[in-house]
């Protein structure tokens, strides 16, 4: 490995320029005037080129570096909108008008698992699909949406997905209901497993 290739890794980073100087590397501050030995801290090469453990310790410390200013981020959560609109209020009052619905079944279904009632926030509800079933401007729909029924805190404990007819003649009608996951009592904090039976 040649001082070259150091170089060109410290220029990636921005931090400075590397100088090879009697057997030990300098870096030279592109903001300060003052050098700073990296040849006690991270690299020192010997007068044949050869590379010591050092220079190992340099390549990982800059890897770590790179993936440091480049984080990347994971969300398992629901992506939430950062704003309002028009549809978003329609949904939102939708999601009220069907609240009773939903908490009704997820009382009955979660009944013989948990000691209290679960609860859901009307926010983190998920819109599947709308349909219209009779044709543009017909007034009977099929709303399918998504549920995350929780207990203390937003401690989600299962999924649940809701088909609903809303129509002049029926009102509101689950015509569908599927329970798509838990509740796993593992995934639970323990000051919550006594809502457990």
């Amino acid at each position: 490995m040649d001082n070259q290739l150091v170089s060109g890794a410290w220029m990636y980073l921005g931090v400075g320029i590397p100088v090879r100087d009697n057997d030990s590397v300098y870096c030279f501050s592109m903001n300060r005037d003052e050098s700073l030995p990296l040849g006690n801290l991270i690299v020192m090469m010997d007068t044949k080129g050869e590379h010591s453990m050092k220079i190992k310790l340099l390549f990982v410390w800059l890897a770590v570096g790179l993936i440091c200013t480049n984080p990347i981020s994971v969300d398992a959560r629901v992506t939430l909108p950062d704003h309002d609109s028009r549809e978003l209020q329609v949904q939102d009052m939708l999601v009220l008008f069907l609240a009773p619905y939903i908490q009704s079944k997820l009382n009955e279904t979660y009944s013989g698992v948990l000691k209290v009632p679960p609860i859901f926030y009307p926010y983190e509800v998920q819109w599947i699909e709308v349909k219209r079933v009779n044709g543009f401007r017909g007034f009977d729909f099929l709303t399918t949406i998504d549920v995350t029924p929780s207990i203390g805190a937003h401690n989600t404990i299962g999924k649940d997905r809701f088909t609903f007819e809303i129509s002049p003649i029926v009102h509101v009608k689950l015509i569908d209901y599927a329970h798509l996951k838990g509740p796993d009592k593992e995934s639970i904090p323990p000051h919550l497993q006594s809502y457990f039976k």
